[in-house]
């Protein structure tokens, strides 16, 4: 009882931190209504000012949390949410996101273009990732292990070109399917 609890009163915490940002941020400026479905993130992501990327990220990030399926999800994308937050806000190099619910990723992560390392592993639940990779262009470490609901990496893995690990043991990614293995100059690590 007192771990669901915590649980939701850091759900609570975590949904008025996105909320205060995004106030703020909207306050700085007229808001933008980012595009229901982000077609070309890197172009898009390429052209907005650091305001601009602001509000869509707390947007993005609000409507990723909301459409959680369960209250488990839902407390862990909250949670998720924040670390995306800190570390755009904070230029952080490194971004460790250890949730075993979640079933996807926000695409507003490819805001985060400055990250060096992205560790995703332990996302049990994790089912895919979203088609913003070519946005981490100093991205050198990428960390998949245990993510045994990720099957297929997205096109834009390939795109990232100062690629050097890509951890797979655990991961449902059978780098013996040939487009999955066309990760030139990275190395991969896989106990299939």
């Amino acid at each position: 009882m007192r771990g669901r609890n915590a649980a939701a009163a850091a759900h609570a915490l975590a949904g008025q931190l996105l909320f205060e940002q995004a106030a703020l941020a909207d306050a700085q400026m007229k808001p933008v209504r980012p595009p229901m479905r982000l077609l070309q993130p890197a172009l898009v992501f390429a052209q907005r000012s650091q305001a601009e990327e602001s509000v869509l990220l707390y947007s993005d990030l609000h409507n990723w949390v909301s459409a959680a399926a369960s209250a488990v999800e839902k407390t862990e994308r909250s949670m998720v949410a924040l670390s995306i937050v800190s570390c755009f806000e904070n230029k952080n190099y490194a971004l460790f996101i250890h949730a075993e619910n979640i079933t996807q990723l926000p695409e507003s992560i490819g805001l985060l273009r400055h990250l060096i390392l992205l560790d995703l592993s332990g996302c049990r639940s994790l089912q895919s990732l979203p088609n913003v990779m070519e946005n981490f262009s100093d991205l050198q470490r990428l960390d998949l292990t245990n993510c045994a609901s990720l099957t297929a990496l997205p096109p834009s893995v390939m795109a990232v070109s100062g690629f050097g690990h890509l951890f797979l043991n655990g991961s449902g990614i059978n780098i013996a399917n040939p487009l999955q293995s066309q990760l030139t100059g990275s190395t991969a690590s896989s106990d299939h």
